[in-house]
């Protein structure tokens, strides 16, 4: 195995970079203003409307299950390519570089603390910032080793790998896949040509002379991926949006109409009981409304019918919901074939056609 030397770019101060990093992070954190807009910008979901909290709540716990799993297939692609390096090394006497087993020691450094952070209240939270870090811990660990290495790659089986499985696995908020994307791409286009790094060899393509190539495949792959997270994010919020119009219309008809009938008929059916005409009689002339009993019978029949109605329709929907349960019982068909001929007697007259009843 050969071994090279370390790049020049080992000897910078550590200190410097760590007091670099610090004063950008005191610098986002004091400017509330530029904080409050990147945070906007990054991981606005949906709007905080009384229709869509729900749906935010639901997003959001989607995020977190997802998120897991994105890291669990990150961290299984990571072992698949370390064991085919180590096959390589050990069985087709490949000379590799140790500077890649370092980079992919680097990366599941990465991804194994983004699933730790996952599981803590902080991760729950912020999903979002783990889901930054976990496409980063690929793309720009890899663009950050090929920098330091001192030439420089585009990295675009990488980047087809990690853009593609968040846009199946977590088909939301695209502002948040739009800014993975960004970052590894504005580096590779602006920090590399400003080191003057070429491509890695053996390519000898100048670095001038491939941007135009990897720019056009790079657009085209994060648009598709984030054209297809925004359509499929609004088909989840039109659906629940639907899904919440069907509960509130539900609500509606449970309480709104069928408590009003189901009192009605319970005040109308004390009426027409015995004790109540016993007590009519019994009180004065004056404090007596006197009501036909037909009237009553009919209002009890239209009160019964809307509240078979309004009990069909509930039934209906908790059969779309929950699925149909039969009852079974006897049906006298001598009794109940007449009804039906007879409510089709219209229909049957008005095509002249006959009808022949026979029950054995």
């Amino acid at each position: 195995m050969s071994l090279k030397a370390r790049p020049a770019f080992f000897k910078m101060p550590r200190q410097a970079i760590a007091r670099a990093c610090r004063g950008f992070w005191i610098y986002l954190t004091r400017r509330n203003g530029t904080w409050s807009a990147i945070q906007e910008f990054l991981f606005k979901g949906i709007p905080s409307t009384a229709t869509t909290i729900d749906h935010a709540t639901w997003q959001h716990c989607l995020l977190n299950q997802r998120l897991r799993l994105v890291l669990w297939v990150y961290l299984l692609c990571l072992i698949s390519v370390v064991s085919l390096d180590l096959y390589r090394l050990q069985f087709l006497t490949i000379e590799l570089d140790r500077w890649d087993f370092l980079v992919e020691a680097a990366i599941a450094l990465g991804l194994v603390g983004c699933l730790i952070l996952q599981r803590t209240s902080f991760g729950q939270r912020h999903p979002e910032w783990l889901f930054l870090g976990a496409s980063w811990s690929v793309t720009m660990v890899l663009q950050l080793s090929h920098t330091l290495r001192g030439y420089a790659d585009e990295d675009l089986h990488a980047w087809n790998l990690v853009f593609l499985t968040q846009a199946i696995f977590i088909p939301m908020r695209w502002r948040l896949h739009l800014t993975s994307q960004l970052l590894p791409l504005a580096y590779f286009f602006t920090v590399n040509p400003l080191l003057g790094l070429e491509l890695k060899p053996p390519v000898e393509m100048p670095f001038s002379t491939a941007i135009p190539d990897v720019a056009l495949l790079a657009f085209w792959m994060c648009f598709i991926c984030d054209l297809g997270v925004f359509m499929y994010d609004r088909l989840q919020r039109a659906e629940f949006e639907a899904r919440q119009e069907l509960r509130v219309f539900l609500h509606a008809v449970s309480h709104d109409l069928r408590n009003p009938v189901a009192g009605m008929l319970l005040v109308l059916g004390n009426l027409l009981s015995p004790r109540a005409s016993k007590l009519s009689t019994q009180s004065e002339p004056s404090d007596i409304v006197p009501v036909p009993r037909r009237v009553l019978e009919q209002i009890v029949q239209s009160g019964d019918r809307q509240l078979n109605l309004l009990e069909s329709l509930l039934e209906a929907h908790q059969n779309e919901m929950k699925g149909m349960v039969l009852h079974c019982k006897p049906l006298a068909l001598h009794t109940f074939v007449p009804c039906a001929i007879a409510e089709l007697q219209p229909i049957l007259a008005e095509h002249q056609a006959t009808s022949e009843l026979r029950i054995a």
